[in-house]
């Protein structure tokens, strides 16, 4: 999986000079803005991981420090700041910064774009099989399984359990400027008067080249 997880995995193994590293992802480009580009909130674990690379993966290099989040709109008695320290990005983001990182050390990582993974044989003589699309196998000592919730590796190792989708709807909206005397190193959450379910826009500042933008979310 070539997302954030399976490029950082992939990037530190390769660190380690006694192993070939291979990365196999099914899309065949990059991953660019899109739809799906929600903002994500790098955990301190997640920040210790990214900085561990280091370099153009570094947090301090891509993302967005904020310092709490601000209410807008909330319940009577509900807090209107909640201090918090983290870091604010997209997942085109993270995932370009980690490939860059990968690029300047060299390409020790073999990345191969546009390969689907249908599963994997554990029991293949020298070690690890993965069965590409189309029925081809390639033996590894050892397979990494970042690719996804709906992972085609954990589903071979039986590692499975019962699912089910629930409706879903969102709206991704861009915005040029935040409203005027909100904070750009806050995340803002803006309640929607409804009388039905709770809903909640989540308006965060990321870094776009040089300049602030706005990206609001709902869910």
């Amino acid at each position: 999986g070539g997302g954030p997880a399976g490029l950082l995995t992939a990037g530190l193994l390769a660190r380690r000079k006694e192993l070939a590293v291979t990365l196999i992802e099914r899309e065949a480009e990059q991953e660019a803005w899109s739809a799906k580009s929600y903002t994500i909130n790098i955990s301190d674990k997640g920040e210790k991981a990214l900085d561990a690379f280091g370099g153009a993966a570094a947090a301090g290099s891509f993302a967005s420090l904020r310092w709490g989040m601000e209410m807008h709109g909330g319940p009577p008695g509900a807090p209107t700041a909640v201090p918090r320290r983290g870091w604010g990005t997209n997942r085109p983001a993270i995932a370009a910064a980690i490939e860059e990182q990968i690029a300047a050390e060299g390409g020790r990582v073999e990345v191969r774009r546009g390969v689907c993974v249908d599963g994997l044989d554990p029991r293949a003589d020298g070690g690890v099989a993965i069965v590409t699309k189309g029925g081809k196998k390639e033996v590894y000592d050892a397979v990494v399984g970042a690719d996804g919730k709906w992972s085609a590796i954990r589903r071979a190792c039986g590692l499975t359990w019962p699912t089910r989708k629930e409706p879903k709807w969102g709206v991704l909206l861009r915005a040029s400027r935040l409203p005027a005397g909100w904070a750009g190193d806050r995340m803002h959450v803006v309640f929607g008067k409804t009388t039905g379910p709770a809903i909640a826009a989540l308006v965060s500042p990321l870094r776009t080249s040089d300049a602030q933008t706005a990206a609001a979310d709902e869910s």
